[in-house]
């Protein structure tokens, strides 16, 4: 399904948001605790609602803990893209029990 230009630039720039915001080390030197509340809070600060986090590992298996995770996705509305899901994935790089969540892609499901 082909959305309307006008909507596809709107998309375009939200994610664009995403990536300047995640490259620019919002998330960094977290405990495990604090990975989902970063990533929530960064993306609410920029008009996103999150619906849905999940951990995957190596091979895209869901897994239960951090610890066991390397990606993370993100499924989240925007209030000015009605009706459309944006999907985000994250890295998460972990070293000596601090993480660091990296942007990796989007997509969004109409």
């Amino acid at each position: 399904m082909s959305l309307p230009k006008e909507i596809e630039r709107k998309i375009s720039m939200l994610h664009s948001e995403v990536v300047k915001l995640f490259m620019s080390d919002v998330c960094i030197d977290l405990t495990p605790d604090r990975i989902n509340v970063c990533i929530s809070d960064s993306l609410s600060g920029i008009g996103f609602e999150v619906l849905e986090i999940q951990y995957f590992d190596l091979d895209g298996n869901i897994v239960d803990t951090l610890e066991k995770a390397k990606y993370v996705r993100v499924i989240a509305n925007h209030r000015e893209t009605e009706n459309i899901r944006h999907i985000f994935t994250f890295a998460v790089i972990g070293t000596r029990n601090k993480y660091k969540v990296l942007y990796l892609q989007s997509a969004v499901q109409v």
